[in-house]
Formats: C-alpha cells, sequence, structure tokens
C-alpha cells in the first residue's frame, strides 16, 4: 500500500506543475480561496492586530489540537454522548443560530460574488491554508487534491479491511487512486478527490458502527458526512445511501440502536449543513435540474453505465461485472450489499440528472466497482491453488491502470472532459509590467478561463479589474469603442479558443472576427497562440 501511495504521488508531480485548466472550471475552485483570503486580513487585523497568515496559522494549529483532543477522547466522548443527548440536541440548535450569526456578520458588508457561493464553502476554506504557507502556484492550489486522493487509498484500504484480508484490502486501495479519470482529476484543482475521500471515511465508520453500534463511530460517520457535503455538494445522496443500507438490515432482523438515535444524529449532521444551504438559496443561481425523461429509454437510462468501461479501464470493469455476480450468488454479506447500494442510488441520481454521460459524474460509483472486483480477485485467490496466478494477474492489473492513467495529460485532456492547458504567463508578464495604476481591464471570452488565478498569481489583484464582456458588446465596433471610453478602460483582454470541440463554431467565431476586425479601435500589443486557443491583448488607440 506504501509503495503505490509514493508511486501514485510521483507520478502527478508534473501534471501539478501545467497551468490552470482552461474550458473547465478549475478557476471557479481556485480563485474564491484568494478573494477570501483578502477578505480575512481585513478583519484579522481590524479585530486581533495578526496578519491573515498569522491569524490562518493560529486558527489551523488550534484546529489540530482539537482533532488530537477529539481522538484522544473518543472512548469518554462515546460514553457522554450516550447519557446526554437531550443536552446535545438542545447545543446543536444553539450552535445553529450562532453559526448563523457569525456567518452573516462576516459577510455583512461583502457583494455576493457568484464565485464565493456556487461550490460549497469547505473547498474554498482547504485551499486557504496551503496558499498562505506556499504563496499562490498551480501546485498549491492542486496540493489538497493530491493529499485527498492518497487519504482516499488509506480509507480504501480501512473500508474493505473491514470485510476481507488484508491482500484485498491493499488491492483495493491501490486499484482506486489509478483508476484514469480519478488520476487525472486528482491532478487538478477540483472536488473529486475530497469528495471520494469524504464518501469513503464517512462509509468507513458507519460500517464499522453497523458492526459494533458504537456511537462515536456513528458521530464520526455523520460529522465525515456533513464536511463533506460541505466539500462537494452530491455527498448529500449519501445520507440516502445510509437510510437505504439501515431500512433493509433492519428488514432483515440485524440489530441496530433505536430509531430516535439516528434522528438525532442525522440533527446533529444538519448543524453545519444548513447555514450553507440557506446562503445558497438566498443570494445564489446553484440549482439542480433533473430530467425523468432519461429513464424512458434504454439508450439513455443505460447510457452511463456504457462509459463505465473506458471510463474505468475494460479489464477492471469485467472484474467488477464478474464481482457482482459472484457476489449475489456466494457472498451476500454487508459489504456487498452496501456496495451494491452505493452504486445504484448515485446511478439513479446521475441519470436521473439533466446532463448524462458526464465522464466526472460516475466517478461517484468508483468505489463499488473496486470493492467488488477486489473482492472477486481475493475470493479467487483465497479459494483456488493458483495464488501466484492470481497475484501475478492482480499486479498486472495495478500495472496496466498505471500505464492507463495520463501522467503527462497534455493533448490527453479532452479523453476525460472539456479542459485543456493553455499557458497565459506572456500577457501577463506584458500587463504586470505595463500597468502602473489601478485599471479596468475588458474581457470577453466564449468558454471558461483561468484569468482570475493569473491575476493573483502574478500580484495584479489591486492594479487589475476585469469588466466582464458579452458578446453582444463585441458585436459592434463603435459601440464597443464608446463603451470603452465612457468607462475609461485602456485594454481590451480576449480568448477564443480553436479546435476545440465542445463548443460552437459560430460562437467562438464571432470573436474571432471581431478581434481581426478591430485594428481601428485597437493596437495589438500581444498575441499567445496555442493548439487550442488564442489569447489577444489590445490598447485602444
Amino acid at each position: 500500500m506504501s509503495l503505490a501511495i509514493l508511486l501514485c504521488a510521483g507520478l502527478h508531480i508534473y501534471s501539478m506543475m501545467l497551468p490552470i485548466t482552461t474550458g473547465g472550471d478549475e478557476d471557479i475552485h481556485s480563485t474564491p480561496s484568494l478573494m477570501i483570503l483578502k477578505n480575512i486580513g481585513i478583519y484579522s487585523e481590524r479585530f486581533f492586530h495578526l496578519s491573515p497568515y498569522a491569524f490562518i496559522g493560529l486558527v489551523t494549529l488550534l484546529a489540530i489540537i482539537a482533532l488530537v483532543i477529539l481522538i484522544l477522547l473518543e472512548k469518554r466522548l462515546e460514553r457522554k454522548i450516550a447519557h446526554h443527548r437531550r443536552k446535545l440536541l438542545i447545543l446543536t440548535i444553539f450552535l445553529i443560530f450562532v453559526f448563523l450569526g457569525v456567518y452573516f456578520y462576516m459577510l455583512r458588508n461583502h457583494p455576493f460574488d457568484q464565485a464565493l457561493f456556487k461550490f460549497p464553502p469547505l473547498e474554498r476554506i482547504t485551499l486557504i491554508v496551503p496558499y498562505s504557507l506556499f504563496g499562490v502556484h498551480e501546485y498549491v492550489a492542486r496540493l489538497p487534491s493530491l493529499i485527498f486522493s492518497l487519504l482516499t487509498a488509506v480509507f480504501m484500504f480501512k473500508l474493505v479491511g473491514l470485510y476481507r484480508d488484508r491482500w484485498t484490502a491493499t488491492l483495493a486501495g491501490a486499484l482506486v487512486i489509478f483508476i484514469p479519470p480519478y488520476f487525472f482529476y486528482s491532478s487538478l484543482n477540483y472536488p473529486e478527490a475530497g469528495g471520494m475521500l469524504f464518501v469513503l471515511m464517512a462509509s468507513f465508520y458507519f460500517l464499522r458502527h453497523a458492526r459494533t453500534l458504537s456511537y462515536g463511530d456513528l458521530l464520526f460517520s455523520i460529522f465525515f458526512l456533513s464536511l463533506g457535503v460541505l466539500y462537494k455538494r452530491v455527498v448529500l445522496v449519501m445520507w440516502g445511501v445510509f437510510g437505504i443500507y439501515w431500512l433493509v438490515n433492519r428488514i432483515r432482523g440485524e440489530r441496530w440502536l433505536s430509531s430516535s438515535t439516528y434522528l438525532k444524529f442525522v440533527w446533529i449532521g444538519l448543524v453545519p449543513i444548513i447555514p450553507h444551504w440557506i446562503t445558497v438559496r438566498l443570494f445564489s443561481d446553484v440549482h439542480y435540474f433533473f430530467d425523468l425523461s432519461n429513464w424512458t429509454t434504454l439508450k439513455t437510462a443505460t447510457q452511463n453505465l456504457t462509459i463505465l468501461p473506458g471510463q474505468t479501464t475494460i479489464p477492471l470493469f469485467f472484474l467488477f461485472a464478474g464481482g457482482t455476480i459472484w457476489a449475489l450468488l456466494k457472498r451476500r454479506d454487508n459489504l456487498t450489499l452496501y456496495s451494491l447500494i452505493l452504486f445504484a442510488t448515485y446511478y439513479v441520481f446521475w441519470t436521473s440528472y439533466f446532463c448524462i454521460g458526464d465522464p466526472r459524474y460516475m466517478m461517484s460509483v468508483f468505489p463499488s466497482v473496486v470493492i467488488l472486483a477486489a473482492s472477486f480477485l481475493g475470493e479467487l485467490r483465497k479459494n483456488s491453488k493458483g495464488k501466484k496466478v492470481v497475484s501475478i494477474l492482480a499486479i498486472f492489473l495495478v500495472g496496466f491502470m498505471i500505464y492507463k492513467i495520463p501522467v503527462n495529460p497534455v493533448g490527453k485532456s479532452f479523453k476525460y472532459g472539456s479542459v485543456f492547458y493553455f499557458s497565459y504567463d506572456e500577457i501577463y508578464n506584458y500587463l504586470k509590467d505595463n500597468l502602473k495604476s489601478r485599471q479596468k481591464v475588458g474581457f470577453a471570452s466564449p468558454i471558461t478561463t483561468a484569468v482570475g488565478f493569473y491575476r493573483y498569481k502574478f500580484g495584479l489583484e489591486h492594479k487589475l479589474d476585469f469588466v466582464f464582456l458579452s458578446e453582444d458588446t463585441l458585436s459592434d465596433s463603435e459601440a464597443t469603442h464608446q463603451y470603452f471610453e465612457k468607462e475609461n478602460m485602456k485594454y481590451l483582454l480576449v480568448f477564443y479558443p480553436k479546435n476545440y470541440p465542445f463548443f460552437s463554431l459560430d460562437a467562438y467565431k464571432r470573436v474571432e472576427n471581431f478581434v481581426d476586425s478591430s485594428e481601428n479601435i485597437f493596437i495589438e500589443v500581444r498575441k499567445s497562440v496555442q493548439e487550442y486557443g488564442v489569447l489577444w491583448l489590445g490598447e485602444l488607440k
């Protein structure tokens, strides 16, 4: 297991140094933490007379101390929970109002930027510490994803180890981090790695609670589930997984705590979630859209299933299929039941979603795929004379997956999503050298870019304010000229993709045509032409 983790970390190094990707959400995941860090500096200096870096360091230290105390007092805490459940319920109600009060007080004069609310707050908070320690760099923005990925292997090992032997648990831990799409997104600043980690952490403590009926394990499972929802919203589906598993096992006659106890713990789990959901409801445009018509045809109902072999690799998928059949016939234990419920619940959720067939979404079922595949190989190894043959087969499987992972993802990223790598250094170096005072710069692009992150990386957050322009603004040269003079803007920055298969050709052709025909308004000062896009900077005549 240690060798797999070290190898995984080493294979991530090159891709973590690449530019923040264009065409996806990596900039939106990377930049808001820098916005929050700036605001933390305002409050930490006003109330505590500390720099933001000293304040964050102090809070981090206190959080580590609290975690250590929590671990050391786990058994005593379990007894306290058992004897003071009513007081704990009252305390949670009080904490909700405290959290809401502090949260809204801190944000009372802050503009409600959609970038802050499009994704949950824990993802933002997680990035603040590495930014404070190491500065604004691509590898720093991606560092939490790498750490979460490696911890995913550890908790997959612990989870499978509850029901299977050490060999099977080790294989499962190694397989999960080398599934190609998961490896790819673990090298970017996306919440996929963290989301899977919280799913596995919550699952481990929940299944251990199911065996021991420990209050401590139940508390930790709810705690990590709540944190997971605050890191990646779709972890909310795990409430359904837990509920279905509990209900099925109650029907099967297994022993559990009283129903009222679980309702109280669910309430505890809602404490950290409620303030965020109130804020999202009031101030953001975040919505989930579902389309139940996806289930009306066999093609759309099975589309997410048909992409799994290409995502997980064909050998792993066939082992998963064989493991599922074997588990249903021969090994219908609680780990099998839980894995099947996890797979089915997320499959129903994503197939009911309006956008099906996205490789990123189906990563939610990877834990089930790995558990059932590894269990199948583990059973073959245990019950056959060819243990060495099965062990060699497992080594070849892991080796094949390592061969398939995108160690150098440049030119291969379209296989896993709509993102590509584009360097912004040339344009930003020019802006850094030539912006002498704070200026507004017009910016237009038909796709998402990484201009926000590089504004902070090059130290231009106090000099450069982007004014995002629509395509309509650029449709009339004379109107554009008048708008720039009215807004006292000097520069126009335009990004338009080329050879990009995920967007309407007409949409970025209009932007390209504007750039080509704007010589009467703007002087071209810099133009960066790369494989999948062009970044153009013009100065008003």
